[in-house]
């Protein structure tokens, strides 16, 4: 896939939220994806392929790295990173993984209650369901 947007990017550790790790956006492209009002994006990190939310903190627009995330690149604070990315074109998808797709798939029930429900929720069901410890 050809990504609208190609840059490089170091590898931020704020203080505060939830992720301290940070990706920040040059300005260059920010500000077009912010007037299109674009609220997640598609792409890869370090050619690991990636579909996520775009945040802001004052000036600052960042993809957000989880600790999970920042493991599997292989990644720490200060590193530089490449990053593509483009406006994601269907960003009311919700990737539920395969058990919970497979749940849904069995009740009628459950799957009109997951249609009926907000993309914000189903991404934090599935996030629930998938990242569940065993």
């Amino acid at each position: 896939m050809d990504f609208d947007h190609v840059f490089l990017a170091p590898v931020l550790l704020t203080k505060g939220g939830m992720t301290p790790h940070k990706l920040p956006l040059p300005d260059s492209i920010a500000e077009p994806l912010r007037a299109a009002r674009v609220r997640r994006i598609v792409g890869t990190i370090a050619d690991e392929p990636f579909r996520l939310a775009l945040h802001r903190q004052g000036e600052m627009t960042f993809i957000a790295l989880s600790r999970d995330r920042m493991t599997t690149l292989g990644l720490s604070a200060g590193d530089l990173v490449g990053v593509e990315l483009s406006a994601d074109p269907d960003p009311d998808h919700v990737e539920p993984g395969a058990e919970l797709a497979a749940a849904l798939a069995d009740d009628i029930e459950a799957r009109e209650a997951w249609g009926a429900i907000t993309p914000g929720m189903r991404r934090a069901l599935a996030h629930r369901v998938t990242s569940a410890k065993r």
